[in-house]
């Protein structure tokens, strides 16, 4: 999100409070499928401070969540990783075989419990094998390579710490390499052109919904080659007001004529990964499709709600419950989401992209949009004022105070205030 950006002491404050453990045996809490996002986030707040004390934290924690994670809930025959859908902890975003089995429960860790029998092992026993989560898993073998190498980089390792790590690093390629292979072999459904959502042992069968946050990622983290990147994105549902978590949703919604929470309902936060994908393939009518969308719900409301009903664009309430399974309404003023447009602005509409040692401008004004301004941004040690001109996606020219520069860029070490002029064209 762009949290860190504007708060990186907030920021780093909530990447803490979700570690247990020691300073040198840090645990990452929190869901178990999918709490390795975690790693995510710490990538992209080390990216925008330097914190070079917080990156070795980060590794060690990721480390550990992986060796317990890799033990517990790789499974046998596909080689993909247990458990439910990346944020997806109701279970309106799963089959009947997993919502009608929790009595009142709206809480897919319940499941286990309550239908021993049908528990896969080891570990806490969900046995689906869903593509965002994978992904997760992936995007955190390739992050700890990038850490260890970051680490090395910076000279802050000993010599004999340097051999394990390189070590590890070779073994975390290995692994991502094997289960990149495993998420394409076992779920990319070359008939309708985007991944299944999940493996489901229970009915022995893959379910062909459209996971948007899954397709996002595969995306983002380069999990898919160009061409299935460019048919995700053209098969891809966008309902009226937004891209939907997850298509079409469950009949046990789409029959009494609404959605679920977590079925066919419009998050923000995944509207803002859909809104990068589609910039990272060149799509600016997509992107700016999203973000007015979204601006204009947030606009209409004077705030962010977490999702959105995709039939009415109002924030969610459950209208059907045939399941009698408690379905919470939607959260009418969500940080999530306010850093999910954000994140939009940021990284979709300005363009930025964070590297170790610089940050790099590819701005994207559609149509609508001449010109935008950021004053006051801050980045690391440096105050920029940021003046784009367009519309456009191709830099035509780039100064910083006053000097065109060839490299649209500035260095990590730069201080003091800075004036940054582009001017773009299609």
């Amino acid at each position: 999100s762009g949290l860190g950006l504007l708060f990186p002491t907030i920021s780093k404050n909530c990447l803490l409070s979700s570690l247990n453990g020691t300073i040198k045996e840090p645990l990452i809490s929190g869901q178990y499928w999918d709490a390795i996002i975690w790693t995510t986030g710490a990538w992209w707040h080390y990216l925008y401070t330097g914190d070079l004390e917080f990156l070795q934290l980060s590794l060690d924690a990721t480390i550990n969540l992986l060796d317990y994670l890799e033990l517990t809930e790789i499974d046998s025959t596909t080689k993909l990783f247990r458990g439910p859908a990346t944020f997806v902890d109701g279970v309106s975003g799963y089959p009947d075989v997993y919502a009608n089995n929790v009595g009142s429960s709206g809480y897919i860790l319940d499941w286990p419990k309550m239908n021993p029998l049908r528990v896969s092992r080891p570990g806490v026993g969900l046995p689906m094998q869903v593509l965002s989560t994978n992904s997760l898993y992936y995007n955190a073998y390739q992050i700890g390579i990038k850490m260890i190498e970051q680490l090395e980089k910076k000279k802050t390792l000993t010599s004999n710490i340097v051999q394990n790590y390189n070590n590890l690093k070779r073994t975390w390629n290995l692994k991502a390499e094997q289960l990149k292979k495993a998420i394409n072999n076992q779920l990319w459904e070359q008939n309708n052109q985007r991944y299944y959502y999940m493996i489901d042992p229970i009915s022995n069968s893959k379910l062909e919904l459209t996971e948007t946050l899954g397709n996002c990622f595969a995306i983002l983290f380069d999990i898919c080659d160009s061409t299935q990147a460019t048919q995700i994105l053209q098969s891809q549902h966008i309902t009226s007001f937004g891209v939907p978590c997850l298509w079409p949703p469950f009949t046990r919604y789409s029959a009494s004529g609404t959605c679920g929470k977590h079925s066919g309902a419009i998050w923000p936060f995944i509207q803002s990964c859909w809104a990068q994908a589609a910039i990272q393939l060149n799509n600016i009518d997509k992107f700016a499709n999203e973000m007015f969308s979204l601006a204009s719900l947030a606009v209409r409301d004077g705030t962010f709600a977490d999702c959105y009903n995709n039939l009415t664009s109002f924030a969610f309430e459950p209208l059907v419950n045939r399941l009698n399974v408690e379905e919470p309404i939607a959260i009418q003023k969500s940080v999530l989401s306010a850093t999910a447009f954000l994140h939009i602005i940021f990284k979709c509409l300005f363009g930025m992209i964070f590297k170790s040692d610089y940050l790099e401008f590819k701005p994207n004004l559609p149509q609508q949009i001449d010109s935008i301004q950021l004053h006051f941004f801050r980045y690391k040690s440096t105050l920029l004022n940021i003046s784009i001109k367009g519309p456009g996606n191709k830099i035509e020219s780039f100064t910083i105070d006053g000097q065109k520069k060839s490299l649209f860029k500035i260095d990590a070490t730069t201080n003091g205030n800075h004036s940054i002029i582009i001017q773009m064209k299609f």
